[in-house]
């Protein structure tokens, strides 16, 4: 169940969707998530701006009239493929986007926000372009073949300007799907809209890691590497060191305290000796000995409210002590009273037995003079006590209806310098819309009802009636033999602070409130399934388009097993592992899933969450969103499909061009034209080209349906090796190559396929590294794999790219590969060749020092 603001902010970090929210008619931001903030090229820094403000080339291009339009009539606007020039660097470059603005309406029908959703689109209407340019190519392409052979000339010259544009539509795909994967990896990113300071300690290696803010906490540069001992334990103040070591110790116990680590403590930075209050949470994470293995957790400045609830605490106390004093010394005067009431009737026994008992006499005297000395003492103390808590004494005549006040009561009530002041005069002191309050508390502890006591809060306005401040004042009357009023007295206190505090608190819990309202709203508008998950209880709680998506009924019961039961996939292949077991072991998770619900409807959903520290239950909860992308999964196959119909229609008419092209490669050479021969050679050579590309293309589409098989054969590595050598040594004369075995291995495996892979590696070096260089091929056994490497001398591969190079169509991008032609597919389908073969791959680069691409498979053995 979703209970607090805090798990609707948990939710909404996790939408893989760019949001924004306008709260006024001006279009006020009053929300934007990063994806929004990356798609506008901007920072959090235009959140309480106007849209048109911030963005003039918005207003210029009609989607603030747009925006105003929707907020005045409450009609949602959606659009599709429409394009938007957004400043890059201070350069207008064209986007193209699905959005749509959606009002939110009150109960009146009247709008109070727009939620503004958006999904760039560019690569999707860019990779259709290239599509129908290929059509209008492959038509072109088709209609040359059916000249005659007579103008062969003329086809292959055609022929070489088609393949030429073929190439370009191909570079512009490659570049389509970069950009498309670019934009993907940018909607996963998530910001963390807080100011916590996040630590994470590996206790069995001794690595601590902190994020910028904890550095900051603890007064550590941004840009230092830090340590347990010399940042964390030496940055905590010395007066609070051993209670928070002894805390860190006892979190390591898992039987004391099951790992959770809950407490205050003060920073002191080495650096400019600066103190701060932190409340650190975290949990230690345990092996299968209970031995502690990772220590996680956050930590938040709160020394604004520590040092104000401290000087509360101090004020609280000493208004308590001085109270408990006041009453101590009014008991002593009572007290004393009573013995003077005593001491009166002794005198009086006294005077009548004066010349019996001149002791008597003494010893009264005697008493009176320590009485006097007493109330002196207590008097002393008491005016103490006042001066030092800042406490007004002040008294008012019931008789003569005129109020003494002393030197702090007149300064809190803003009065001159008199100590006596008409009592209707006084209350004029008192702000207007609490004048009446304390009148009718000042009268009614002068009834015996309220057995005279009075105690009240209200504000003075001072002379200047410019400033408010706020008092409480307790007071008692004293009543005689007949219930009349005869003395009314008390004391005053400046609670400004106190108040301040909290209507600070007031307003702050109203804007939660505020906040949580309008985030469910969000979610409402959005269609976002969420969900919440407590590992430990397994209650599992989940909205209406949750329900919506899995065909639950609306009361329906839901557990986990409802929800994470099924496996996730990777790609289109389903996985062995359940999104519950993900959900179980990891912290963050991002899976897609095929759903067939209670309907029988199948759909496609992604599931996006984490796990988070609960302060309300004290678990760790599992929050998350449900997406359905079912829409976005069928473009994607109906992509895939006809990548791979084109791939089988342009083969049919290649091969059938091939054949042409060997006939005239015949007869051109017994024609004794050279050039023409070359020409023909070369068109030749390009149709090879445009073949392999094809069957590239449609690996691609078996590996995206799982189709990809293998042919495997028990053969000699070392074999496969010397023929490709062979044919290098024969065809290539722009690189040496320096072929490297230890003997010979028998692997069990498709030779075709390892020979594809070792081919693509070598065109790779040939490519990519300077003519003249020399390319080392090395083969060699290592444990019960085959190892098989291509080095090369080139300019090597930088650490963020080796990251993504064996993913679809990526290419690095830099001064050295302008002039390399490709698709990058190579690198994509050789990782899936080596993965069915259960093999890894990989690569070793640095910038300027070459690279050597990797593989391994299991072998059979080896003979010397």
């Amino acid at each position: 169940m979703i209970n607090s603001p805090q798990d609707i902010l948990n939710i909404l970090q996790q939408v893989p969707q760019a949001t924004a929210i306008y709260d006024n008619e001006n279009l006020h931001i009053a929300y934007a998530n990063q994806d929004m903030l990356d798609m506008w090229s901007t920072t959090d820094r235009v959140l309480g701006t106007n849209l048109g403000d911030s963005f003039p080339e918005f207003e210029t291009q009609g989607f603030v009239g747009i925006l105003k339009e929707v907020w005045r009539t409450g009609e949602t606007y959606r659009a599709n493929d429409v394009p938007a020039n957004i400043l890059l660097d201070g350069i207008p470059t064209t986007f193209y986007f699905d959005f749509e603005y959606r009002a939110l309406l009150n109960e009146n029908q009247d709008t109070y926000a727009i939620l503004h959703t958006a999904q760039e689109v560019s690569s999707r209407l860019e990779a259709w372009s290239a599509v129908r340019k290929k059509e209008m190519q492959e038509a072109a392409l088709n209609e040359e073949l059916r000249s005659s052979i007579e103008e062969q000339r003329a086809l292959t010259e055609e022929y070489m300007a088609i393949n030429e544009k073929l190439s370009n539509t191909v570079d512009e795909l490659s570049n389509s799907y970069k950009q498309l994967d670019f934009a993907l990896d940018q909607s996963r990113r998530a910001k963390e809209a807080s100011n916590l300071g996040m630590f994470d300690l590996d206790v069995q290696q001794d690595i601590l890691v902190w994020d910028d803010r904890c550095k900051e906490l603890f007064g550590v540069p941004p840009e230092s590497e830090v340590s347990y001992t010399r940042d964390f334990v030496t940055g905590l103040h010395p007066d609070d060191r051993q209670m928070t070591l002894a805390a860190v110790k006892d979190a390591f116990d898992r039987k004391l305290t099951g790992g959770r680590y809950d407490i205050h403590y003060r920073t002191l930075s080495q650096t400019n000796g600066k103190i701060t209050w932190v409340h650190a949470i975290g949990n230690v994470y345990f092996d299968e000995a209970d031995k502690p293995v990772r220590f996680i957790g956050t930590v938040m400045d709160v020394t604004e409210s520590v040092l104000s609830r401290k000087l509360l605490e101090d004020r609280e106390r000493k208004l308590q002590d001085t109270n408990e004093e006041l009453a101590a010394t009014m008991e002593e005067l009572t007290a004393t009273m009573e013995e003077l009431t005593n001491v009166n009737d002794d005198l009086a026994t006294a005077n009548i037995q004066l010349r019996h008992s001149e002791q008597v006499n003494v010893e009264v005297n005697t008493n009176l003079q320590t009485a006097f000395e007493q109330l002196s003492n207590s008097e002393r103390r008491l005016n103490l006590a006042l001066t030092s808590a800042k406490i007004g004494i002040w008294e008012f005549n019931i008789a003569t209806e005129v109020v003494h006040w002393d030197e702090r009561s007149r300064e809190l009530f803003g009065a001159d310098e008199k100590e006596e002041i008409p009592y209707q005069l006084a209350l004029q002191y008192i702000y207007e819309e609490d004048r009446k309050a304390v009148a009718d508390a000042i009268s009614y502890a002068q009834t015996p009802a309220s057995e005279g006591y009075y105690d009240i809060q209200f504000r003075t306005v001072g002379q200047m009636k410019d400033s408010l401040t706020w008092v409480q004042a307790k007071g008692r009357a004293y009543f005689d033999n007949e219930n009349t009023p005869v003395h009314f007295s008390g004391t005053i206190l400046d609670i400004s602070d106190r108040i301040q505090s909290q209507q600070r608190i007031d307003a702050f819990n109203r804007a939660i409130a505020q906040s949580a309202l309008e985030q469910r709203l969000i979610v409402d508008a959005g269609r976002i399934g969420t969900f919440s998950y407590n590992p430990t209880t397994n209650e599992t709680f989940i909205n209406k388009h949750t329900r919506q998506m899995y065909g639950l009924e609306d009361h329906a019961e839901v557990t986990s097993q409802d929800l994470f039961q099924h496996r996730y996939t990777i790609g289109d292949v389903e996985q062995d592992e359940t999104i519950f077991e993900v959900i179980r072991e990891e912290s963050n998770f991002d899976l897609e899933f095929n759903l067939q619900n209670a309907l029988g409807d199948k759909k496609w959903l992604r599931i996006v969450g984490s796990k988070i520290w609960n302060e309300e239950n004290h678990n760790l909860m599992a929050y998350g969103v449900i997406i359905d992308f079912t829409a976005q999964k069928m473009e994607e196959k109906r992509k895939l499909d006809f990548l791979g119909i084109v791939s089988h229609e342009l083969r049919s008419p290649l091969t059938s061009l091939s054949g042409y092209l060997q006939i005239l490669q015949v007869k051109s050479k017994a024609l004794g034209n050279e050039k023409f021969h070359e020409l023909i050679v070369s068109a030749n050579r390009q149709s090879v080209r445009m073949k392999v590309l094809i069957e590239s293309f449609l690996d691609i589409a078996r590996i995206g349906e799982g189709k990809l098989r293998l042919n495997k054969t028990e053969f000699y590595a070392h074999e496969l090796l010397l023929n490709i050598d062979q044919m290098l040594q024969q065809t290539v004369t722009s690189h040496t190559f320096d072929l490297q075995t230890d003997g010979e291995h028998m692997v069990l495996a498709d030779r075709d396929k390892i020979e594809q892979v070792i081919i693509n590696f070598i065109n790779n070096a040939i490519k990519y590294s300077a003519s003249g260089s020399t390319i080392t091929i090395e083969a060699k056994k290592q444990n019960s794999n085959l190892y098989i490497a291509v080095t090369d001398q080139g300019a090597g591969i930088a650490a963020e790219d080796q990251q993504k190079i064996f993913t679809r169509f990526y290419r690095v991008e830099n001064t050295y590969t302008e002039a390399v032609s490709g698709f990058g597919i190579g690198l994509y389908i050789s990782k899936e060749i080596i993965n069915l073969h259960g093999g890894t791959i990989g690569l070793n680069s640095a910038p300027g020092h070459g690279s050597t691409f990797w593989f391994s498979i299991p072998a059979l053995g080896k003979i010397e």
